[in-house]
């Protein structure tokens, strides 16, 4: 459905920079935990924790959307 693929692309977009650059980096562009984490500067762990609290966040957004819940 193309509302709710802008929808996502909006909701990314909305993120903060690490989180939306996390999410990009590793579900748009495949990038491994590994190679974000040196694209980012940061730790490995630190990349996990941002990229789970960006899918949360992510996730949190859809479902406040009203075009997402009549799936």
């Amino acid at each position: 459905n193309k509302k709710k693929a802008r929808l996502i692309i909006l909701a990314i977009e909305s993120l903060n920079e690490n989180y939306r650059l996390s999410l990009s980096l590793h579900l748009l562009e495949g990038l491994t935990h590994e190679e974000v984490s040196e694209v980012l500067g940061i730790s490995n762990a630190n990349c996990r924790t941002t990229f789970s609290r960006a899918k949360e966040q992510l996730r949190k957004k859809l479902e406040e959307d009203p075009i997402w819940k009549n799936k």
